[in-house]
């Protein structure tokens, strides 16, 4: 807990920093001990009473830097933002990883032979890494100031798991021999 030391010791300071100047506010109220220039300039005041007027109020963001300048949260995600796909994309690398069983009953329902459910399973996981990545990279062309951080490290992350998984599913792939012709059965009798 602060003090403030304007009320007088044992009394509780604002927990909410008013950046809007005010009438009773004076220039010597800017700073701990009264001097303006002794603590941060978070009024951007100038020092001749005018406030400097170059931040964007709207989207609290720095023009120049695109930094936050007021330290204002993230706006919150949509349904089609790049926190959403960021998880997608790492759902679908997660489901590669702890050995999802679509990639193996559709290829095992529809192939012929052996070498067809492992060629079709291999081509299953190279599909779902590749749609990973398309959402990772999605989710990286989406964010913007007010993305979240651990938007941007996921959709990295993903993009970087799903791009190797891929390479992985696509060197299998082309591991995978030819089908070897059936030899005849003698026929009995013949």
């Amino acid at each position: 807990m602060t003090t403030n030391s304007e009320s007088g010791p044992g009394a509780t300071a604002d927990p909410e920093h008013n950046e809007a100047p005010s009438a009773d506010r004076t220039e010597s109220d800017h700073g701990p001990g009264g001097d303006a220039a002794a603590g941060p300039d978070t009024d951007a005041d100038d020092g001749d009473g005018a406030f400097d007027d170059s931040f964007d109020d709207a989207e609290g963001l720095d023009p120049d830097s695109g930094a936050h300048a007021h330290g204002a949260a993230p706006a919150p995600g949509g349904i089609l933002s790049a926190e959403t796909f960021s998880i997608i994309g790492l759902m679908l690398v997660g489901a590669l990883l702890s050995g999802w069983r679509a990639t193996e009953v559709v290829p095992s329902l529809l192939a012929q032979t052996q070498e067809g459910v492992i060629s079709g399973m291999m081509v299953a996981e190279g599909v779902v890494a590749l749609l990973a990545v398309a959402s990772g990279l999605i989710s990286l062309t989406l964010a913007g100031a007010a993305t979240r951080p651990w938007a941007r490290w996921i959709a990295t992350a993903t993009v970087v798991v799903g791009a190797l998984l891929f390479l992985v599913a696509a060197g299998a792939y082309l591991q995978v021999p030819e089908p070897q012709p059936q030899p005849q059965m003698p026929v009995p009798g013949a």
